[in-house]
């Protein structure tokens, strides 16, 4: 396992673990702005996950591939944590580690819940089935780029868009998020466009121990904030210093 895709601190063994994990496209410098203010009262950990360009994928990996691959990190770095904190797909993937493994999440706009069923979405993907068929036998010679999906499934390829669309497809459904057991705290930037609030009321409303928490931001609205949310995990890791 290649050293460089992970940044570790440890500051003091007594001291709370937090995890950090990126969303999707990104890295673990996202995270760092974050991270590197943490470790002034915790031991910190963030990587690259598959599929990073510092970390390429070798398959195609299922949201369960990914999870697997969280608790080989943990094993290989000894690093149980008290705290994941993930944005967006990191978000996802910290919702699914915890239903094995209840952990403390604070989460950024976690893409966790399936959105609300959209005509126009439908027809979208309609569409571009029906000019994928159309380019595939040659009728035309390229499909429009509007109907082209998002950014981040243009950007992909091979494996990489095989895995992003299994990921993109995995969710928590209402059972799944009753069975989280874990303290979560799910921050929302208000002008957000890749999450709805819709999503982040579902999940606070079937996991019982969730407290949704809404900024002035973005998808990426951490970034702006990161006093606020810096002071947040603070207050989750003196509570966790308490019980120890």
């Amino acid at each position: 396992m290649k050293k460089d895709i992970v940044y570790k601190k440890i500051t003091k063994d007594s001291l709370p673990n937090i995890l950090f994990l990126h969303g999707y496209g990104q890295n673990k410098e996202m995270m760092m702005p974050l991270a590197k203010r943490a470790e002034k009262f915790a031991n910190v950990l963030a990587l690259d996950l598959p599929g990073n360009p510092n970390n390429p994928l070798i398959k195609i990996f299922t949201i369960d591939d990914y999870v697997e691959y969280l608790e080989e990190i943990i094993i290989t770095y000894k690093f149980i944590p008290d705290i994941i904190v993930g944005h967006s797909f990191g978000g996802k993937l910290a919702s699914f580690y915890a239903l094995k493994h209840p952990t403390t999440l604070l989460l950024l706009a976690p893409s966790t819940i399936k959105p609300s069923f959209s005509l126009k979405r439908f027809l979208k993907i309609k569409l571009y089935k029906v000019f994928k068929w159309l380019n595939k036998h040659q009728i035309i010679k390229k499909i429009p780029k509007s109907l082209s999906g998002s950014k981040d499934f243009q950007n992909t390829s091979g494996i990489n868009r095989a895995t992003f669309l299994n990921i993109v497809n995995s969710y928590l459904g209402k059972k799944q998020l009753k069975n989280l057991k874990s303290e979560i705290y799910l921050i929302y930037g208000n002008r957000d466009k890749e999450v709805s609030y819709t999503q982040m009321k579902k999940f606070a409303k079937y996991s019982s121990a969730t407290h949704l928490i809404v900024i002035s931001g973005d998808h990426f609205a951490y970034i702006i904030n990161v006093s606020a949310i810096t002071n947040l995990l603070f207050e989750i890791t003196k509570e966790k210093l308490w019980k120890l």
